[in-house]
């Protein structure tokens, strides 16, 4: 048997661990300005440090919310659940748009070298341009695996096997169908859209 007390989630730290922050930086920021006692410093950064842990953890589990047993392995309130997850899958639309207008297939099965390249293009963290190719190719991979299945709602479907809210869901189901249908993102009058 194992008993544990509720997940604690600082949404700060939630927010900057996914922006692929490291637990150093994101210390840094979590800091309160002005001076601080040194053995506040510490504090800080060792809560940060036990904090980027549970993410890691909680990362598979928010790879695959309909697969995850989060109230047995993390205890978490349904509610936060949900928050988490939307946060996890949450779109930056400029890098959506790099990836399909550099014609990067969600199929394949290595992160593609130019994930590197969009992320300095555009100055964010490799890893949270990793994070969104592969959440892309996660939400690709199970729309091609039932578009063989009766016609329902494929917004509604993707909403309640990656238990993301019905907006995000929609902004999947039209960036999966963007790269379905191979639109040239690259034209001045799509490129300027969100």
């Amino acid at each position: 048997v194992f008993v544990s007390s509720p997940l604690a989630v600082d949404p700060i730290a939630f927010d900057l661990w996914l922006l692929g922050f490291s637990a150093t930086q994101a210390a840094q920021e979590r800091m309160p300005s002005g001076e601080c006692p040194a053995h506040m410093e510490d504090l800080i950064r060792r809560d940060t440090e036990d904090l980027f842990a549970n993410f890691a953890l909680l990362k598979a589990s928010l790879q695959r919310p309909a697969l995850a047993q989060f109230s047995a392995t993390y205890p978490v309130s349904p509610a936060l659940h949900r928050t988490l997850v939307n946060k996890y899958y949450g779109l930056e639309a400029p890098i959506v748009l790099r990836i399909l207008s550099r014609r990067l297939k969600l199929k394949q099965r290595k992160k593609p070298h130019t994930l590197t390249t969009i992320a300095q293009q555009l100055n964010y963290a490799v890893q949270l341009c990793h994070r969104q190719f592969c959440n892309l190719q996660r939400v690709n991979t199970f729309v091609q695996d039932i578009t063989n299945a009766p016609s329902t709602d494929l917004s509604e479907r993707i909403a309640q096997e990656f238990h993301l809210a019905p907006d995000l869901a929609a902004q999947y189901n039209q960036v999966i169908f963007l790269d379905h249908h191979r639109f040239n993102l690259q034209h001045k009058l799509l490129s300027n859209a969100n």
